[in-house]
């Protein structure tokens, strides 16, 4: 990290013992703060104007992202294997790194897409779209995400499994979820559900300051008898319990810093940073290599075994359809030769949460002062800005079949105390004024929750498209939400739930209530009825930033698949695809753990077919 604060004051505390103290305090204050950071791998791309950077490769991963930076580390293990990694973006900023600084924006490290107009869904924000910002750099969305660690049910794999996918079963991928975790909290450690060897921390994200909130949240839990779980990723996540955070030491620990800083000196691993890659060098129907554009230079890479696309949903089928990879009729439109007809870009799933915002009498809470969350931070990698920012308390509930099938929705618990301004403003920044600024007046003597059902288990679909031949346009987002009518019912489902915790003796306690907000279209619709709810989805419901699934994976003869069980793209040799685009359906909870598992499986599938290990055994059977 090159954004460490700069002193340039020494001179001016003074002179003798309190001089030396001062300066070595101020030292080892500074020395913390640029040791938030990496180290991350050093970017070869500074090689290629010289000339000195290999041209060829065993294989080259397109994106350093979650799925990327596992390719890149667990391939290079093989030391006889070079490795290229190219990125889009550089290394995270330095804010990123700091947990409680979730909201704060970081627009060099994002992507800033946003969907389609349609009917229906997104109308009450700018241009009625809602935006899409993915992560850019080393680390992908994990660099930019709110840090929760959440594998989703046990029958969300076995689901996949029963499309045709062998090995992607719940026994098989926890294997995986295992291997990649080093789970940090002591209850679990001896858990047959978590692992401890692996990069990636995984840690409890609950701020102890906030204990009587939780208080207030669980008694309201108890009264309405909601099952509570000391562990939500044990496959059976029903019910209400503490969420599982990737954060290690006290900083965010991205897929980058958990994968690719361990191995950054390895010889044979190479990564190209602010490097666009702009398509797939294609013969017949074997991919040998890329080309990339570096500040409007072309070079080319090639890959004597195989490519993978680990570029993520929205940016790995554009890739793929630039390079003939696609719909036939969609290429055919743009004039860009076949390769191989596949519905890639289709089977796009996202995850869509909605604010309901509830006021209570503000709670006394012992919160420290700023100079003193700060220097435990620096000094002792704990405290408050070292956990996620909000109340780390998540719920799963399915309407259906009970235990026997995945939740339905999952409830973000946001906690703003009275007169906590900037966050609210930085969360509800695309959201109308009139509403943003009526939370902000209510939050000056009032206590705010953000009680924000979530849908995880969406029967709509919705599409990517090109917007043009040209690599740097964003391709067409069709996200389709609420398309279902199902869709809808669910979400209202929710929102009774949240009505029955605001109308539960707790919170009553505290004089809880909803603060509704306002937008023209649903003014007819008294607040809270159930009309009022339906016509609010249609305009304030929004991404969570979980799209996937617009490279499905699936059987070959299945006209859905884009790629098989394997991950291999069908019809195209030595091409693969590792990301949430593989996705058959959404898992029920935040993708960013699934990612991490699909990857390190992959990696294993890529080792057994190159003979450089045989296949582990999975025998441990799970409930």
């Amino acid at each position: 990290m090159d954004q460490c604060f700069q002193s340039s004051c020494s001179t001016y505390i003074g002179n003798g013992l309190a001089k030396t103290y001062f300066t070595l305090f101020l030292a080892s204050m500074l020395k913390n703060q640029c040791d938030l950071g990496g180290p991350y791998p050093e970017d070869k791309g500074n090689l290629l104007n010289s000339g000195n950077l290999p041209k060829e490769y065993d294989f080259i991963v397109v994106g350093a992202g979650s799925a990327g930076c596992v390719m890149a580390s667990r391939l290079t293990e093989n030391p006889d294997w070079r490795v290229l990694l190219i990125e889009e973006g550089g290394e995270p900023e330095a804010n990123s790194d700091v947990p409680a600084f979730t909201y704060q924006p970081q627009i060099s490290n994002l992507w800033l897409y946003s969907t389609e107009p349609q009917p229906g869904a997104c109308e009450g924000f700018p241009n009625k779209v809602c935006g899409w910002p993915r992560g850019k750099g080393l680390g992908g969305s994990s660099s930019v995400n709110s840090m929760l660690y959440v594998r989703g049910s046990k029958h969300d794999y076995n689901k996949w499994y029963s499309y045709g996918n062998p090995g992607w079963d719940f026994k098989n991928v926890l294997y995986y979820f295992k291997k990649s975790e080093n789970a940090s909290i002591h209850r679990l450690r001896q858990s047959k559900y978590h692992g401890t060897k692996g990069y990636l921390i995984t840690s409890d994200g609950f701020d102890h300051t906030f204990d009587k909130v939780a208080d207030l949240f669980y008694s309201a839990i108890d009264e309405l008898g909601f099952r509570k779980s000391h562990d939500l990723n044990n496959g059976s996540p029903n019910g209400y319990g503490p969420v599982q955070t990737t954060i290690g030491n006290g900083v965010r620990w991205n897929a980058a810093r958990a994968f690719l800083t361990p191995v950054k000196d390895r010889q044979n691993l190479y990564v190209v940073q602010k490097s666009h890659v702009t398509k797939l060098l294609i013969k017949d129907t074997a991919v040998y290599g890329v080309e990339i554009d570096r500040d409007g230079v072309r070079y080319d890479f090639t890959a004597t075994k195989e490519v993978i696309v680990s570029a993520g949903t929205i940016n790995t089928p554009q890739l793929l359809m630039l390079s003939g990879i696609g719909p036939k009729q969609h290429l055919n439109d743009l004039n860009i030769p076949v390769v191989k007809n596949l519905p890639v870009g289709e089977n796009l799933q996202d995850h869509l949460l909605f604010f309901s915002y509830v006021a209570i009498n503000p709670i006394k809470l012992d919160i420290k002062d700023d100079l003193d969350i700060v220097y435990d931070l620096l000094k002792f990698r704990n405290g408050s800005l070292t956990k996620i920012g909000f109340l780390p308390l998540t719920g799963f509930l399915n309407f259906t079949c009970g235990d026997s099938v995945s939740p339905d929705i999952q409830f973000h618990n946001f906690y703003f105390p009275k007169g906590t301004k900037y966050d609210i403003a930085q969360i509800l920044g695309r959201y109308p004024a009139e509403n943003r600024n009526l939370i902000l007046e209510k939050n000056k003597d009032y206590d705010i929750f953000f009680l924000t059902p979530t849908l995880i288990s969406p029967k709509s679909r919705g599409k990517i498209l090109l917007n043009s031949t040209n690599p740097f346009d964003h391709a067409k987002i069709f996200a389709n939400y609420l398309s279902h009518p199902d869709d809808i019912k669910t979400f209202l489902k929710g929102i009774h739930v949240v009505q029955d915790i605001v109308n539960s003796e707790p919170f009553k306690a505290v004089n809880a209530s909803f603060v509704y907000a306002k937008y023209e279209k649903c003014s007819s619709f008294k607040d809270g009825s159930d009309e009022y709810w339906n016509c609010l989805f249609t305009q304030a419901a929004s991404t969570i930033f979980h799209p996937a699934g617009t490279c499905r994976m699936g059987p070959r003869d299945d006209p859905r698949t884009v790629v098989d069980p394997t991950l291999k793209v069908v019809g195209v040799d030595n091409l693969r695809v590792v990301d949430a685009s593989v996705m058959p359906d959404l898992p029920s909870g935040n993708i960013n753990a699934p990612v991490l598992m699909i990857a390190e499986k992959a990696a294993d599938l890529i080792k057994i077919d190159w003979k450089f290990i045989t296949p582990p055994i999975i025998d441990e059977i799970y409930d």
